[in-house]
C-alpha cells in the first residue's frame, strides 16, 4: 500500500507540474494586457509600462513562471490585480457556493441514478429499462443551460415556487439554503444522474449474468439482497470511477449554471477575472480546481480497495 501511495504521489506531483505549465502558458499567450485594462485606453504608455513593471509583467515568461510556481508551492498564489486582496482570499470567498452546489447536485444524482440503474438492469428490456434509457438520453443530450431555463420558466415564472437568482449560505438557515439552490442543483444533477444511471445499468446487467448470481438465486437469496448486496457491490468500481469523474466535472464546469442563477461561486469569479485579464486569480482558480479534481480521483483510487477486496489483495501482493 505504501508503494502504491508513493507512486500515486509522484504521479500527482508530475500532473500538477504539467498543469501549471499549461495554465501559465495558455494564459500569458492569450491576447490582452492587464495593465492597459486597469488604467484604461487613455493612459499614457509610460504609465502603463510603469504598472507592468510593478506587476512583474516585464520579466521574461520563464522567470514569471518560476516565480509563480515557487510562491504557489508555499501557499501564496499572489495578489489580485483588480481586487486588492490575496488570490487565496478571493477564492475562499467564492468557493463555498460552488462546493455546496456540487455536493448537493452529486448527492441528488446518486439518489436518483443508482436505484434507477439497478432497477433498469433487473428489468432489462422492459418498461422500466425503456423509461430509464429515455431519461438518461435526455439528460446527456439536453444542454444544462437549456434545462435550467426550462426549470426557471416552470418553477420560477409560472408556479412561482422557487427563487430563480441568488444564493443563501447554509448558515442563514437550511430551508432558505435549499430554496435558492433547488433549481441549480436540479439542473446539474439531471446530467450527472444520466451518466451514472447509464453506467450503473450496464455494469449491473453484466454482473447479473455471472454464475455466482444465478447460484445465489437458486439458493433462495432474496431479490433485493442479490441486486444491492451482491450485484451492485461487485459492479461498483466502474460506477465509483464515474462518480469521481462527474464530481470533478461539477466543480470545474458549474460556471454556466452559476452565471444563469447569479451564484457568487468560482465560476463567476473566473468569468469576471478572464474579462479583466486578472492573471493571478485565473491561475489560482484553475490550479485549486485542478488540485481538488486530482484529490477526488486519488480518493476514488483508494476507495477501490474498500469496495472490492480483490483490488486490495492485488495491491498488497504488488
Amino acid at each position: 500500500m505504501l508503494n502504491y501511495l508513493a507512486k500515486r504521489l509522484i504521479h500527482v506531483i508530475s500532473t500538477l507540474l504539467i498543469l501549471s505549465v499549461i495554465i501559465f502558458g495558455v494564459l500569458h499567450l492569450t491576447p490582452g494586457d492587464p495593465a492597459r485594462i486597469m488604467l484604461g485606453p487613455d493612459a499614457s504608455e509610460e504609465t502603463v509600462e510603469s504598472l507592468r513593471e510593478e506587476l512583474g509583467l516585464k520579466s521574461s515568461l520563464p522567470i514569471q513562471y518560476l516565480r509563480w510556481v515557487a510562491n504557489a508551492a508555499q501557499g501564496n498564489l499572489g495578489m489580485s490585480y483588480f481586487r486588492s486582496e490575496p488570490v487565496l482570499s478571493a477564492i475562499g470567498k467564492h468557493i463555498s457556493p460552488t462546493i455546496a452546489l456540487s455536493v448537493w447536485s452529486q448527492l441528488l444524482a446518486l439518489l436518483v441514478a443508482i436505484p434507477a440503474g439497478v432497477f433498469a438492469a433487473k428489468g432489462k428490456g422492459g418498461k422500466v429499462d425503456a423509461i430509464v434509457a429515455a431519461g438518461t438520453l435526455a439528460g446527456i443530450s439536453l444542454p444544462s443551460f437549456l434545462f435550467s431555463l426550462l426549470l426557471i420558466l416552470i418553477f420560477g415564472v409560472w408556479l412561482k415556487w422557487l427563487p430563480v437568482s441568488g444564493y443563501k449560505a447554509i448558515s442563514g438557515g437550511l430551508g432558505n439554503h435549499f430554496r435558492y439552490l433547488a433549481l441549480p442543483v436540479m439542473s446539474l444533477a439531471f446530467m450527472q444522474a444520466a451518466y451514472i444511471a447509464r453506467i450503473t445499468r450496464s455494469t449491473v446487467a453484466d454482473v447479473l449474468n455471472c454464475e455466482y448470481i444465478k447460484t445465489a438465486a437458486a439458493k433462495g437469496v432474496k431479490g433485493w439482497e442479490i441486486m444491492f448486496k451482491h450485484a451492485l457491490r461487485n459492479a461498483f468500481n466502474p460506477i465509483l470511477t464515474t462518480i469521481g469523474q462527474t464530481f470533478g466535472l461539477l466543480l470545474s464546469g458549474a460556471s454556466v449554471i452559476e452565471a444563469i442563477f447569479n451564484i457568487p461561486g468560482l465560476g463567476q469569479l473566473m468569468v469576471s477575472s478572464i474579462l479583466k485579464r486578472d492573471y493571478p486569480v485565473i491561475q489560482g482558480v484553475v490550479l485549486v480546481t485542478s488540485i481538488i479534481y486530482i484529490a477526488i480521483n486519488l480518493a476514488v483510487d483508494l476507495l477501490y480497495g474498500v469496495v472490492d477486496p480483490r483490488v486490495r489483495i492485488a495491491g498488497e501482493s504488488g
